[in-house]
């Protein structure tokens, strides 16, 4: 389990009464985690640059949440939003 590669991410921005942040990642492999500044993920939206099917849990604590993806493989230039609260 390693971290995914951070190539870009938006500022925070707020949608409604959460807090909403986007990440452009590359994931190396299964089990790759993304740790996020929200202590309660809402919500989770993955757009995979190829037609792949990406999963994920989230582990929440009151300092911040991991989520981790589950692949087949790498995958590159996946696009992350997620909104929560923090």
């Amino acid at each position: 389990m390693a971290a995914v590669t951070i190539n870009s991410q938006s500022q925070p921005n707020v949608a409604g009464h959460l807090r909403e942040q986007t990440y452009d990642i590359d994931i190396a492999a299964d089990a790759d985690t993304l740790a996020v500044p929200f202590y309660s993920v809402e919500n989770v939206i993955i757009t995979p640059q190829a037609e792949t099917s990406i999963g994920y849990t989230i582990a929440q604590t009151a300092s911040g949440s991991t989520i981790t993806f589950q692949t087949a493989g790498a995958e590159s230039g996946v696009r992350v939003t997620v909104r929560g609260r923090n």
